[in-house]
């Protein structure tokens, strides 16, 4: 239906609008129009046979109407608000009511409109009265006579408190212009007010037109409401009955469900999408367990920042199975005010939640930060009627900070549909069909309780105890490539709440298969239930010394680790030695690359008590496609003959002798096998026995079963992380503090560094007047990217004091403090270093030279791998010798300059934690210094002083120690690092800035980077001198 006013009859009220129109149109003034009015009704007056049956009222602006002017309802009456008007009494309207101009109502009274309210001027008020629409006799667009009643909206309407009586409706009116500018419908309800539809009803109109429910009231429906168009609100919506809504719908800030006070049966539903954000919500759930919500078609569901749906019965689907709903869901709300203690702001996150049996189809739902999908129950918590969440055809996805919950009793069920855990947390019981799965890609995600015939994929470093809630089960459990996954259990624990004691479930697993392609580590004798295992190529089945009752079978290139201990009495005697065991064990049936079986012995076995014959499976299958792999720690022998390779064919019943290789077959092992020099002494000194030292004896253990696995590069990492630093930490340590400092000492000499504060010569200055003290803050940013990486991040200060002793020469005195941050890897290293410092130069004309010597002392707390910590002393000398000359060329200084420094490091002996007596060590450097430095001085219009300056260098060391150290293990072994040292070529390149801000102060800004191969180092330059 189109409500414009050019196309209603009678013929003469058609003319006089479309006039009106046209003057519109052309922007004439209201007196013209009215005069255009007053000449077209004088000429048609007499050419229309329907005039007397028609009433025509305009209220000019200003008008007040009383209660002569309400008795315009017989015939087709028509009113026209002109402009701004005044109710004194209640009146009553019909059949046709216009807010021709914009128009404010007021007068606390109420207007009833039986027939159509039309709106044709935007920005209309009518707030300041009561509306109600109600059905009238009208004639519509196609000339019929119908019984209809409706608001219609042309735009940015403000409306007090309107009832829309049963049958009545909201038409949204648009435009030519409004089409061409996509122009959307604005219904703004007053503070306090509230627009009811009191039966059936309906808000609908032209094609895209969208309706914006905007201001500070509200809407109640108590029959049923369908909206035709799409609807965006930002005010509350209280359903007593049933809300359609056939294109969507938008919520923000806002509420639309029921009215909790009337526990009336409520229905919402929506079919397209939805957007709800700042804690909107859609409810229908009251507290006798009615209302529904159904959302189909849907596209894009999205709620954020606090905002929900919640339902007793709640199905939400997308268009098809293969074009899926996308369900976004994350933030939590702090405002929204949910919780009921400080500790359930969960409740205030975004969330999806149903009370009875809920359903989401054809969908691909992200759980975000704050993000929830949860499973109530009806009834009570003292007597639930628990519900089922079913997920078909849907994929989840569940980020860290997000969560998959249900309460009460209630679960949750995929069906066709798999769940992605990214770090968010499953705290339900959840169902798998056959056809579905999860996938676990994050160790910080839980699963409360796993049940089903599906398949659990294992894609991050977790196990059985940290990953379930309670005892769980599943059909597949597959453990992927680059993961490893421990079958742990625990116990269950009864609550006692007198001993402080919380209480907590079993937790286990059972499966019925198990697929491994990455390393499955078997912690428990049989407190996990596997029927089956299938180990493929890569992929790593370790049973430990534990009875793995599974049917094993070891696919080409798998391999399967069975552990070997000691058994002890109650004495702590060793009485015989254990070893792990599978079920049935069976070889691939096809001829490619064989299987192989490590055994891993621990560190402490005994030896003399292996056994006769050893028996790692009840029976075993195809043993001609499985050998058993060379150890790298043992050797093997079977009638005084050492072995390699052999199958576990040629070992059945045969008569196996363990014996251990000496510390020098050991490292040739690892080394051949990936371990780097450094690497392969530290692996040999600490699988030559245990220590007693707690911290030493888990590193060789560890380090003992890694290389016996055939884990070789992951044993040279953890000796790379237990063992002192082979980088050059040290000398770049030292090397960096000793040319932060030298670079602030530079800074108050010729050449040198950068933002130089060097003063001229001044014949008319006492020797007292040109003395100056100085402060300068250091800032500097290393990186190495060498084999033994590290970064190195520190600040400090300098400061100093020095003076003229005669016109030629200066001398100073100085302190600095420097605080370093190291990383590498796992290890952090907190450095203080103090040092202090002389310097002097001579310079009786434009040649220069000048030297400066420093003493440090630097505290090194050293904390790596494991807990492990140790503290020590690094101790240096330092010297420099530069010269120069100045060459004055157009106002610019070039200043080329040579020289060497030479840097002392001596670190003391020290013990860590694991029993690593480290030896002390000193080495040398020796450095060769070529480069220039330009400045020039600039006097700006308010008379400062400004000097730019770049410096260039190329440094060569000349001697260039490597820091090798000696280790002591508390087991008695030893081992040595042979520590790295920078490349011996490097450039240095530096950019200053210096203001003489008046006569006595000076403030300098610089860059100085130094760089090697592999090596970068960044300073940053602050300096402030004072001149007496």
């Amino acid at each position: 239906m189109v409500y414009d006013f050019r196309t209603l009859r009678p013929p003469f009220v058609q003319v006089v609008f479309c006039l009106l129109t046209l003057g519109q149109k052309r922007k004439l003034n209201h007196m013209k129009n009215k005069l255009l009015v007053t000449t077209a009704l004088v000429g048609l007056a007499f050419a229309s046979s329907a005039m007397a049956a028609d009433e025509l009222k305009e209220y000019e602006a200003g008008s007040v109407i009383s209660a002569d002017d309400t008795g315009h309802t017989k015939g087709d009456t028509r009113i026209s608000f002109m402009g701004d008007a005044k109710l004194e009494k209640d009146v009553t309207f019909g059949n046709y009511v216009t807010l021709h101009e914009k128009t404010n109502l007021t007068g606390n009274k109420k207007m009833t409109v039986t027939g159509y309210l039309t709106q044709t001027a935007a920005g209309s008020d009518v707030s300041g009265v009561d509306l109600e629409i109600q059905k009238g006799k009208v004639n519509n667009s196609q000339g019929s006579d119908v019984t209809e009643g409706e608001l219609v909206l042309g735009n940015n309407l403000t409306v007090g408190n309107v009832n829309m009586a049963d049958g009545t409706g909201i038409y949204l009116y648009k435009t030519e212009e409004d089409y061409a500018k996509n122009a959307d419908k604005t219904l703004t309800i007053a503070d306090g007010k509230e627009v009811t539809f009191a039966g059936n009803n309906y808000i609908k109109g032209a094609k895209d037109a969208a309706l914006t429910l905007d201001g500070k009231g509200s809407v109640a429906n108590q029959g049923e409401l369908t909206v035709s168009n799409a609807l965006t609100s930002s005010v509350d919506i209280k359903n007593a009955g049933t809300i359609t809504l056939d294109k969507g719908y938008t919520g923000n800030g806002n509420y639309l469900g029921n009215d909790f006070a009337s526990n009336k049966d409520t229905t919402i539903n929506i079919k397209g999408d939805v957007s709800l954000d700042n804690n909107a919500r859609i409810v229908a759930a009251t507290a006798n367990d009615l209302g529904s919500v159904k959302i189909t078609d849907a596209g894009n569901i999205t709620l954020r920042n606090g905002s929900t749906i919640d339902a007793v019965n709640l199905n939400i689907s997308g268009k098809s199975a293969d074009e899926k709903a996308n369900i976004t869901i994350g933030g939590n709300n702090p405002s929204a005010g949910r919780e009921t203690n400080k500790n359930e702001q969960w409740r205030n996150n975004s969330y999806i939640l149903g009370y009875g049996d809920t359903s989401i189809e054809n969908a691909v739902i992200n759980l975000e930060n704050g993000g929830m999908l949860i499973q109530g129950a009806k009834g009570t918590n003292e007597a639930p009627d628990t519900g089922t969440m079913t997920l078909n055809n849907s994929e989840v996805k569940v980020a860290e900070g997000a969560l998959i919950k249900a309460t009460n009793g209630s679960d949750v069920a995929l069906e066709n549909a798999s769940v992605d855990l990214n770090g968010g947390i499953i705290d339900a019981k959840i169902s798998v069909d056959t056809n579905s799965k999860i996938n676990v890609n994050n160790a910080g995600s839980t699963i409360k309780t796993l049940a089903g015939a599906g398949t659990l994929n294992i894609n991050a470093n977790t196990s059985v105890s940290t990953l379930f809630g309670s005892a769980s089960k599943i059909g597949i459990l597959a453990v992927k490539e680059g993961s490893t996954f421990i079958l742990d259990s625990l116990d269950e624990v009864k609550e006692n709440a007198d001993e402080g004691i919380d209480g907590r479930d079993a937790v286990k697993l059972e499966a019925g298969k198990m697929e491994v392609s990455g390393t499955a580590i078997v912690a428990d004798n049989n407190a996990n239930t596997i029927t089956n295992t299938n180990v493929n190529k890569g992929g790593i089945l370790d049973v430990g010394s534990n009875k793995f009752a599974s049917t094993v079978t070891l696919n080409d290139g798998a391999t399967l680790n069975i552990g070997f201990a000691n058994e002890v009495n109650d004495e702590g005697e060793v009485t015989t030695v254990k070893n792990g065991s599978v079920n049935t064990l069976t070889g691939s049936d096809t001829e490619g690359d064989k299987a192989g079986v490590n055994f891993v012995f621990a560190a402490d076995l005994d030896t003399e008590n292996f056994p006769d014959q050893v028996s790692i499976a009840n029976s075993i299958k195809n043993g001609e496609q499985i050998v058993l792999n060379n150890n790298l720690l043992f050797d093997y022998a079977i009638g005084g003959e050492k072995v390699d390779g052999i199958t576990l064919d040629q070992l059945d019943g045969q008569g196996l002798t363990v014996s251990k290789k000496d510390s020098s077959e050991v490292a040739a092992g690892v080394a051949a096998n990936g371990a780097n020099g450094n690497q392969a002494g530290t692996i040999a000194a600490f699988v030559d026995g245990l220590s007693g030292n707690a911290q030493a004896d888990n590193i060789t253990n560890q380090i003992s079963t890694l290389v016996q696995s055939g884990n070789v590069k992951g044993a040279a990492r953890l000796a790379k992380e237990v063992a002192p630093v082979a980088a050059p930490v040290a000398q770049s340590q030292v090397t960096e503090t000793t040319n932060q400092v030298f670079g602030a000492v530079a800074t108050r000499l010729s050449g040198g560094s950068v933002s130089s504060a060097a003063e001229g010569k001044s014949s008319g200055d006492s020797v007292f007047e040109r003395a100056a003290m100085w402060v300068q803050g250091l800032f500097n940013k290393s990186k190495y990217d060498g084999s033994n990486d590290f970064k190195t991040d520190s600040t400090g200060l300098a400061l100093g004091a020095e003076k003229y002793l005669n016109s030629d020469v200066k001398v100073g005195a100085g302190y600095a403090y420097t605080n370093s941050d190291v990383k590498q890897g796992d290890r952090k290293i907190d450095v203080d270093t103090h040092t202090a410092f002389v310097y002097g130069e001579y310079k009786p004309s434009d040649w220069y030279v000048n030297g400066i010597a420093s003493y440090n002392w630097g505290d090194y707390d050293e904390k790596k791998y494991g807990g492990l910590s140790g503290k020590y002393d690094v101790n240096s000398i330092a010297l420099q010798a530069m010269t120069g000359y100045d060459f004055h060329m157009n106002g610019a200084v070039v200043t080329p300059e040579a020289g060497l420094r030479y840097i002392n490091i001596h670190q003391d002996s020290y013990t860590d934690t694991a029993g690593q007596r480290v030896s002390e060590n000193s080495s040398d450097y020796l450095t060769g210094i070529v480069g220039a430095k330009i400045k020039k001085d600039y006097t700006l219009s308010n008379g400062m002083n400004i000097r730019p300056e770049a410096r260039l260098a190329m440094t060569y060391d000349l001697v260039n120690d490597n820091s090798n150290a000696s280790v002591m293990l508390a087991n008695g072994s030893a081992y040595q690092v042979r520590g790295e040292a920078l490349d011996r070529f490097g450039v240095e390149a530096g950019v200053g800035l210096t203001a003489e801000v008046d006569d006595n102060v000076e403030v300098s800004l610089g860059y100085e980077g130094k760089f090697r191969d592999h090596y970068k180092d960044h300073t940053g330059l602050l300096n402030a001198k004072y001149k007496f």
